[in-house]
């Protein structure tokens, strides 16, 4: 499962679904093939990626998300085919989600992102290191993150679970509301049709026979 795990996906955040439209057609425009879309509390997560040569992903972002539900705030931190792995979040935003190549540079743009969580760390946020974590990034942790609490020992993403909700599906599907409103107007337009058939239909000859007969009678 870690093999279609989205990592460095093009990301995107709003409350207001007239901007996850706009980012759905920035996307499509920009070439991207696939998409996955979830709330998150009132925001909605966006994730995009250009990957055709894959049959299913799942974001991680929201898997990890999902899987520590309980923590406001947090971040995640895993080995991943050579990579390190990276999600932090606070309540209902995400605040990243990358992989970084596991060398000189990949450390040090890792450090700088340790840096700026451990900035906004409200009360006492967790750090969850994974098994098989690289020890230099244990000890980045330990430098940066020394008022969070550290949670060794955590699932690796082979062994995180994904939802039906971090699939990726293509970016010709429609979100959800768009959808509930396609359904709503295909269903007005066939009320609509069943009226006007059934007002036509209506036996309203009668009357005119039933008054014929009376004016010869007369």
């Amino acid at each position: 499962m870690s093999d279609f795990w989205l990592v460095n996906g093009w990301r995107q955040q709003s409350r207001a679904t007239r901007d996850i439209d706009l980012y759905l057609r920035q996307a499509r425009e920009r070439g991207f093939q696939n998409y996955a879309l979830t709330r998150q509390g009132k925001w909605y997560w966006l994730v995009c990626s250009a990957d055709t040569t894959l049959s299913q992903q799942f974001d991680l972002a929201l898997t990890v998300r999902r899987t520590f539900a309980k923590l406001y705030q947090g971040i995640y931190l895993a080995l991943w085919q050579g990579q390190i792995v990276c999600v932090a979040w606070q309540g209902q935003r995400l605040q990243h989600c990358v992989a970084c190549q596991h060398d000189a540079d990949g450390l040090h743009h890792l450090e700088l992102l340790l840096q700026r969580v451990s900035d906004n760390g409200n009360g006492r946020p967790s750090a969850l290191l994974a098994k098989s974590l690289p020890e230099e990034v244990v000890r980045l942790c330990e430098q940066h993150l020394c008022q969070w609490r550290l949670l060794f020992e955590q699932c690796t993403m082979k062994e995180l679970q994904p939802t039906k909700a971090a699939k990726l599906k293509s970016i010709q599907q429609a979100p959800p509301w768009q959808q509930r409103q396609r359904v709503f107007a295909l269903s007005l337009v066939l009320m609509l049709a069943a009226a006007a058939i059934g007002w036509y239909a209506w036996p309203g000859s009668a009357t005119h026979v039933t008054t014929g007969r009376r004016s010869r009678g007369s």
